[in-house]
């Protein structure tokens, strides 16, 4: 079997992850931007293998990964740890059947689900993942519930044994997983023991986190759908947002909101713009050519908050994104006092609060107590 060079494969530090079911051309979107930088292009899709061939065909070079989320489908069993196993050729034989190491793709492994506290799934899967090939990275997809203090020591054990290669972590819940403190706390208690952690669906906010705590590589997705995963069952969709159009990414206030909400932010202040993007960042229309103008926008955004991120002295990253939180929660309370509609992000909150020497908590209104 030929032998694939994941270490230099991981070169990219992150990379977007999106899906050709989209409404708002995430993936074409960025596929376009990957293929101009040093970002990889997660394609998470069941039709993965047949859209990253056809990428391949199209983009000579780019640096991609394959998803074809079996976890978010199929249950975890100490018995059936990975999906593709009535397969004529096993698990074993479809990954080398749809990416054959020479593709120079790396792919999630074809996990099932772990449910909450299985403990002997969660163990199968890792053991059996060590039998796929080259190119593929063993996946543990599991309940974020994982992450809570009182299963967090057993689970941070269970997977102790494998800290020699890359694992990449999904951790779904209904809506918004990794939103709580505890759970933000646990990701880096897991980067801290586990060197070799991948979060391939994460926000940004939670994105640079890990990268800045020795994250390997993170995937952030186009689309909410990609940054948030749901389990196995969970109803697709969260509540609408406002206007009906897809969130966008406000470096300047670590914000994802709707550009309406935006528009009720700035009433009294000037619009936030965008000089790449030249136009306003409060003021879209429902058109498909708007909703894509804000993955775009999203897309380049993301890139260079992660981009000046890394630039710092990796001993200095962590130090550096709490100073650029402060100043992001400085720029609320500044717009608050103008009148503004303003309620800070949760996600920004809990790591404030949780790089806040005093142990305070913030309330959304961002004022500390």
């Amino acid at each position: 079997m030929d032998s694939f060079n994941m270490d230099a494969a991981l070169a990219n530090r992150w990379g977007f992850a999106a899906s050709e079911t989209s409404h708002c051309d995430e993936l074409p979107t960025s596929t376009t931007h990957c293929a101009a930088g040093t970002a990889t292009l997660l394609v998470s899709s069941s039709k993965a293998s047949e859209e990253t061939a056809r990428i391949q065909r199209q983009r000579h070079g780019l640096d991609l990964m394959a998803d074809h989320r079996a976890w978010g489908r199929e249950k975890a069993t100490p018995e059936r740890p990975l999906s593709f196993d009535e397969d004529i050729f096993g698990t074993t034989g479809w990954c080398e059947f749809n990416y054959p190491v020479t593709r120079g793709v790396r792919v999630l492994g074809p996990s099932r689900f772990v449910k909450f506290n299985d403990f002997a799934s969660l163990r199968a899967v890792l053991e059996t993942s060590a039998d796929l090939p080259s190119n593929v990275i063993p996946t543990v997809a599991t309940e974020a519930r994982m992450l809570n203090v009182a299963p967090r020591a057993r689970f941070l054990d269970t997977i102790a044994h494998y800290q020699h290669r890359p694992t990449a972590f999904v951790f779904a819940d209904k809506d918004h997983p990794l939103e709580t403190y505890v759970r933000l706390a646990g990701i880096r208690q897991l980067l801290d023991t586990h060197p070799r952690v991948l979060l391939p669906y994460v926000e940004p906010l939670v994105a640079s986190d890990a990268l800045a705590h020795g994250a390997e590589w993170v995937g952030i997705g186009a689309s909410s759908a990609r940054r948030f995963p749901k389990r196995p069952g969970d109803k697709g969709g969260g509540p609408v947002s406002k206007g009906y159009l897809p969130g966008l990414f406000l470096r300047d206030y670590l914000e994802f909101r709707s550009p309406e909400v935006y528009a009720e932010w700035f009433a009294n202040s000037a619009s936030p713009v965008c000089g790449r993007c030249s136009r306003a960042l409060d003021l879209f229309s429902t058109s498909p050519t708007d909703k894509a103008a804000i993955v775009r926008h999203n897309i380049h955004a993301m890139h260079e908050f992660l981009t000046a991120l890394m630039e710092q002295p990796a001993a200095d990253r962590a130090a550096w994104l709490n100073g650029v939180r402060v100043e992001a929660l400085d720029r609320h309370l500044v717009l608050a006092q103008r009148g503004g509609a303003i309620r800070t992000g949760e996600t920004l909150r809990l790591l404030l609060e949780l790089d806040d020497p005093q142990m305070r908590r913030l309330s959304p209104a961002g004022i500390w107590s």
